[in-house]
């Protein structure tokens, strides 16, 4: 009897060897397999989250490429428009001049025939402001074409400078009408010097020009820092805008945005020399720095001229061939 005690007991001993041997193995064979799984399962997700990444930057790449042809058909309606209006307005203007040279023309060539009444001067006249008008018209043009044609590389600016350069040109038309120019402190930012030059001679220009009778011109020049602006980059970009207003003749506030179009005189011009172009020029400018201009005003109550133009621009400002 004590010897199959002793039997079961070195049984019971091995069988209890042999679990915790399997137990070990299958451990380790478990741990071999999940480290297995473990890796190709993190080499999958590896492989899922690159084939998302790329989609995505395509996705991203043709959004960009979608966005730059949409604002390039956007420019070409924009300029078949204006191409259009230019053909209308030159033909007439350049039709109305040649008359004008043509009847002058005519009517010496009749003089000398011995049918002049003897007042040569109004025909002579009338000649040279035929052709100072077309000269005026063909400079115009040119200096509307030349914003995109010629312009130079932006480089850091003080308006101040700028328009206290300005002023000193229109010195002689202050004093004649007898203005009060207020100048607030106005920022440096990097701009094309000579065309932001031409924007404030414009736009003080007209202050002075298009004054109410009896009222002395005032013109005041300020600026502000506006919040950073989000671009389309994913950026921030900062913006400032500067103000021009005056208490001038005004102008119907639906009229504003038509007063940017070329060749457009919305107010009444009847003694002042020009051809609209001068607004069409600081639009076409503003825009080629990557900003804006608008007008607000008032008929009788005066006007105001708001540009906001980026402090330093993220996206290249195109320079003239």
């Amino acid at each position: 009897g004590a010897k199959r005690v002793v039997v079961l007991n070195v049984s019971g001993a091995f069988h209890s060897a042999l679990m915790k041997e399997a137990e070990d193995k299958l451990i380790e064979l478990l741990s071999v397999a999940n480290s297995n799984e473990t890796g190709l399962l993190a080499e999958s997700v590896n492989q899922m989250a690159a084939q998302l990444a790329g989609s995505a930057a395509v996705r991203s790449e043709l959004a960009k490429e979608m966005a730059a042809r949409r604002q390039a058909a956007t420019e070409c309606a924009q300029a078949s428009q204006d191409l259009k209006h230019f053909t209308h307005v030159v033909a007439h203007d350049l039709h109305d001049a040649i008359r004008e040279i043509r009847a002058g023309g005519d009517w010496l060539a009749g003089g000398s025939q011995g049918e002049s009444d003897g007042d040569d001067s109004q025909y002579f006249a009338q000649i040279r402001k035929a052709a100072q008008d077309l000269e005026d018209l063909v400079a115009n043009l040119l200096a509307f074409y030349r914003v995109a044609t010629e312009g130079r590389p932006v480089a850091p600016t003080d308006l101040n400078a700028v328009v206290s350069e300005v002023l000193a040109e229109l010195a002689g038309t202050i004093e004649t009408t007898g203005a009060a120019i207020q100048v607030e402190s106005l920022p440096v930012l990097e701009v094309d010097p000579e065309q932001i030059r031409q924007v404030f001679h414009h736009l003080i220009s007209n202050a002075l020009a298009f004054n109410r009778p009896d009222v002395p011109p005032q013109v005041t020049i300020s600026a502000q820092r506006l919040e950073p602006f989000r671009v389309s980059s994913g950026g921030e970009e900062e913006f400032w805008e500067i103000q021009v207003r005056d208490n001038g003749i005004g102008f119907d506030t639906q009229q504003a945005e038509e007063m940017f179009g070329t060749f457009q005189q919305l107010r009444d011009q009847g003694s002042i020399k020009g051809r609209g172009m001068g607004l069409a020029i600081c639009r076409r400018i503003a825009e080629r720095h990557g900003g804006i201009i608008r007008a607000e005003g008032a008929r009788g109550e005066g006007a105001t001229f708001t540009i906001r133009l980026p402090e330093s621009p993220t996206t290249q400002i195109p320079v003239g061939l």
